[in-house]
């Protein structure tokens, strides 16, 4: 009897210094599945429909899709440009309107219950960059948001991409690609990468990350 409950003993003990160690992949898969069944499960709040449909933006590099574009007057434009701005980077605002053609896009009246429509931005400097933005306006308030862009400085670029889930959440991820001009013993540059993915809430414009990437090393 007494041997039976020390070899009980020992392969519990032996069970419990065995449980298994999540590696980072295995963290980063589960976190994947809880955010997916999150957004399965969300409730939009203006349909009250489950595992609606998400809306994607990025930047379209055909340019028929922009063929019917209409110069945004100027009065919009001026609230635009006094609107509370939610920054995706700070790289992505440092823009000079006297430089750029701001576009009436497209509208989003089945969406959200106020005011709303999408701007597309040309900024003309040494690269045109384009960006998309969301425009919100209520209470005689101008709310901004990045939805999409293509920006590219000298060593680095940015891209931008957006999924609008039902009226209330955009999950936003940023790809940005760096070369510095540091040089290694055999000619090497220093390259950064970086990716982000941020879930932004439209209700109370707060920003949770969901998960960021880095890589640097010499090319």
């Amino acid at each position: 009897m007494r041997n039976t409950s020390a070899i009980l003993i020992f392969a519990l003990l032996l069970l419990i210094s065995c449980k298994h160690i999540e590696t980072p992949l295995e963290t980063h898969a589960r976190i994947v599945k809880t955010l997916t069944e999150s957004i399965n499960g969300k409730v939009d709040s203006l349909t009250k429909g489950k595992n609606i449909q998400k809306v994607l933006f990025l930047i379209d590099t055909n340019q028929q899709k922009y063929k019917h574009l209409i110069r945004l007057d100027s009065i919009t434009l001026n609230r635009m440009l006094k609107g509370d701005i939610i920054q995706e980077s700070e790289i992505a605002f440092n823009f000079d309107p006297s430089k750029s053609e701001f576009f009436s896009f497209d509208t989003l009246p089945t969406t959200f219950k106020d005011t709303a429509f999408i701007i597309l931005q040309k900024e003309h400097i040494f690269i045109e960059n384009t960006r998309l933005f969301l425009i919100r306006i209520f209470e005689n308030k101008v709310k901004i948001k990045l939805l999409a862009s293509e920006d590219n400085y000298n060593c680095m670029s940015v891209i931008t991409m957006s999924a609008l889930l039902g009226d209330t959440i955009i999950y936003t991820q940023e790809f940005s690609d760096a070369q510095s001009d540091i040089v290694g013993r055999n000619g090497e540059t220093w390259t950064v990468k970086i990716n982000e993915i941020k879930k932004y809430s439209l209700t109370d414009n707060s920003y949770l990350m969901v998960d960021s990437t880095r890589t640097e090393e010499y090319k």
